[in-house]
This record gives C-alpha cells, structure tokens and sequence, in this order.
C-alpha cells in the first residue's frame, strides 16, 4: 500500500523545518513559483512542498504539475493525483481540472470518466476554461455525462470566450455543421479564424475549406465578426475568480 503524499517530504526538508521553525514562515509560494518558472526545480521543490505539506492549496496544485511532468523529481501520476486531489478538495479550479484529465487518462487513477466529468464540472463551475473546454466535448460525444448537444456548446462557447483555441475551433465547427446551434456558415468562419490566430493546428485548413463555400460578402461579413469577437474575448480576460488562500 502507498505511503500517504506527506510521507514522502525528502529528509532534509524535514530537518530542516525541525531545527529551524522559521522556515515555516520564510517558505514563500511566491518565491517557488518564481524558482518553478525559471527551471530552478530543486528550489521549487523544497519551497512549495514544504508549503502543500502545511495545506496550501496552490502549491499542492504546484506540486501535482511537478510530479505529472518529472520536473525536479521523478516522474510520478500517482503521486500527482494525489496532490492533485488534496488541492481540488480545498477548491482549486486547476487542480481539479487536471485531476479531470487525469481521471480521463487513467493516469495515476483507474480510468473514470464519471469521475473525470464531475472534477471538470467543479473546475467549470469557477470558470477553468480547459475545463469548461473538456466538459464541452465530453457533453458532445456522451462521455461520461448524457450526450447534450446544446450543452455541449454551452460548454464550448464559455472556454471559447475565454480564448481556448480549441474551444473556438468546436464552435466553428458546430456552427458548421448545426450541432447544437442553428447552422450558421459566416459564425463558423468567424470561430474557425480566431481558433486559427490563436494556435489550433487545424482551424486554419477548415477556415479555408468554408471559405470555398461561402461568398466573398459571406466571408467580409465573417471576418468583421471575427473582429468583433476578438475586441469583446479580450476584454472578458481577468484574473481567476479562485484566489490562494492567506
């Protein structure tokens, strides 16, 4: 049987914190999210571990990314879920959308897509746009949720509000297709060209195979949309409703 996650802080940060109780108060998540963004893993580590170790929501989710990616440590989607899971039950919307994907993957957790759905829908709920992304698509094609077209899109426009490329790139297509919303030709186009500026592998070729079905004042028409709707997805930018606790 696996040791619970705290039993494993690495010994040295456990004399640590036992010779110098300051240390509690010096570990700043700040400083391991700085550490975690410039590559320095080790510092990373002990800062946020000590942290998650002590209930920090935040760094537990810090924590989970680590050992999902075997950045500083060995790679470990057990270990991963298991942070994952102590953050996501504080309320976390990351943590609980990774632990989503998780439970979608089977990694590090049996494959349950029930369970994947319903960690998405708490992620959703707080406005994760890769989770609202994800609950979109399983809505889509029935998994682990009741196939629901209209919430499907529901689903997808609110991650594609939000500037998620993939998202966009659903919503071109089910205005293409009428999959949950009337068929609309120039609303496709304009999605499909704005999950194209935003990185999708694919939105482009789709863009330009609608484009040879639709006329010249169509395509006028769709791209002033697209406009309209990139003016109105930047400026619905902000910061996460979710805020690390004091």
């Amino acid at each position: 049987m696996r040791a619970p996650a705290f039993g494993l802080v690495p010994i040295g940060i456990v004399i640590a914190a036992g010779f110098a109780p300051s240390l509690w108060g010096q570990t700043d998540l700040q400083t391991g999210l700085r550490a975690l963004r410039k590559g320095d893993y080790q510092i990373a580590l002990v800062h946020l571990q000590t942290l998650a170790v002590a209930g920090n929501a935040e760094a537990q989710c810090r924590l989970g990314r680590m050992y999902s990616l075997g950045q500083g440590v060995s790679q470990d989607y057990r270990l991963a879920a298991a942070w994952f899971t102590k953050s996501a039950d504080q309320g976390n919307p990351e943590a609980q959308s990774f632990l989503g994907a998780m439970y979608g993957l089977g990694q590090g957790v049996p494959k349950d897509y029930k369970k994947a759905a319903s960690w998405y829908q708490k992620a959703a709920d707080q406005g994760d746009a890769f989770a609202q992304s994800s609950l979109g698509f399983m809505y889509g094609k029935g998994v682990g949720v009741p196939k629901n077209l209209k919430t499907a899109a529901t689903w997808s426009r609110k991650a594609a509000d939000q500037g998620n490329e993939y998202a966009q790139f659903t919503v071109g297509s089910m205005y293409e297709n009428g999959r949950g919303v009337p068929k609309d030709l120039v609303e496709a186009y304009a999605w499909f060209n704005l999950a194209a500026l935003a990185g999708h592998p694919e939105a482009l070729k789709f863009r330009d195979s609608l484009a040879s079905r639709i006329t010249a004042q169509q395509i006028e028409r769709a791209q002033a949309r697209a406009r309209v709707l990139e003016v109105t997805i930047s400026a619905r930018k902000k910061s996460p409703v979710w805020q690390v606790p004091n």
